[in-house]
């Protein structure tokens, strides 16, 4: 995994986003990672790569079904802060989020 290189692909899809730290968190249909910025490092965001054409599909859908949910779901989902198309270094759609208070799904199924 070349963190550097998703750094890389974050500054040239959203030059404004000044980076303090990128971890990676986990993968399947998407690498995700947590980005910790210098404007807000008590608000972490959650990036996704599809790593797989139809990939980038699903995250537009998402973007979408996530902005049309936000207004009438009591329970928190993402809310696409980052959306970009793709770039030079990346072809694919990348997304971002704040992340969400709670523990992940996976840790409850797995603990």
């Amino acid at each position: 995994m070349n963190i550097a290189l998703y750094r890389q692909i974050l500054g040239q899809c959203f030059p404004n986003l000044s980076i303090s730290s990128i971890e990676f968190i986990g993968g399947g249909s998407f690498r995700v990672f947590e980005v910790i910025t210098q404007a807000q490092p008590e608000s972490p965001l959650i990036f996704r790569f599809p790593h797989w054409d139809e990939g980038g599909d699903l995250l537009r859908r998402e973007w979408r079904v996530c902005d049309l949910l936000h207004p009438r779901l009591p329970a928190p989902i993402p809310r696409y802060e980052y959306c970009a198309r793709g770039c030079t270094l990346f072809e694919h759609p990348v997304g971002g989020y704040r992340r969400l208070e709670g523990h992940p799904l996976q840790d409850l199924l797995h603990g």
